[in-house]
């Protein structure tokens, strides 16, 4: 019997949102992630069924903020963070600007 990548993953988490008719929104999430993982944790397997998240105690956040600006243009915020056991955090953000016709 060949042994094979195993994992059980166990979430818990949160979101908010808030919003102001025809103007901005404001959202907010986190995730506790607890990964119980049997295989070689440098495969790139084990990067895709992880979610590039480690074996142990993960928590992930976002936050997102959008606004309407004047004729149709949209401005958009948003920031992701996460972080693994034994491994520092991972900051990640966007701003865009859409022309909406």
């Amino acid at each position: 019997m060949e042994a094979g990548e195993h994992a059980a993953i166990h979430t818990a988490g949160w979101d908010v949102r808030y919003n102001r008719l025809l103007s901005n929104s404001i959202t907010a999430s986190a995730e506790y992630i607890n990964i119980q993982y049997t295989g070689d944790i440098k495969s790139p397997l084990s990067y895709v069924m992880l979610d590039a998240l480690q074996p142990g105690d993960n928590v992930r956040w976002t936050l997102g903020w959008q606004q309407k600006l004047w004729n149709g243009l949209q401005l958009t915020a948003n920031y992701q963070g996460r972080k693994s056991p034994a491994q520092r955090a991972i900051h990640t953000g966007n701003v865009m600007v859409k022309a909406l016709f």
